[in-house]
């Protein structure tokens, strides 16, 4: 369902119980959110006042793909990834580090500040709104 067709749903349905809970929820529909780890962060970080990301964000280097990230600031140069590790079960976990340490790399050669969280991150979150703020320092500083 696309964001107009809901927003024209919700507009028809004004006034019954419960749609302006079912707005604030609308809002925070997001077709790039690719996990539910990823779709609490979001809500976090709203919730905390965070600037608000660009999600699924394509990093190129030289007109060369380098990866798709989970959270991309532009304005501070920083890329924010949530490791639900899920891709640490289906295939060779080391293979799959060794991956994301060569991906991560090229990010900060491209000239992006990466800071990563994971499950139990979430249950406080303010250590992950520490990681970024530090990652913004750096990002403007480059």
């Amino acid at each position: 369902m696309r964001r107009d067709d809901l927003a024209s749903v919700l507009e028809r349905l004004h006034g019954r119980r419960g749609m302006s809970r079912a707005r604030v929820v609308a809002e925070f529909i997001e077709p790039g959110a690719e996990s539910p780890g990823e779709s609490i962060s979001r809500v976090r970080m709203r919730a905390d006042g965070w600037p608000m990301p660009t999600l699924q964000q394509e990093i190129r280097l030289g007109g060369r793909f380098i990866g798709r990230v989970d959270f991309f600031w532009e304005e501070f140069g920083v890329v924010g990834e949530f490791d639900g590790m899920v891709k640490y079960r289906s295939e060779n976990p080391g293979a799959v580090v060794e991956r994301e340490k060569l991906r991560e790399d090229a990010i900060r050669d491209a000239g992006f500040e990466v800071f990563r969280w994971v499950w139990a991150d979430l249950r406080d979150f303010e250590r992950v709104r520490e990681r970024f703020d530090r990652a913004c320092v750096r990002g403007v500083a480059r």
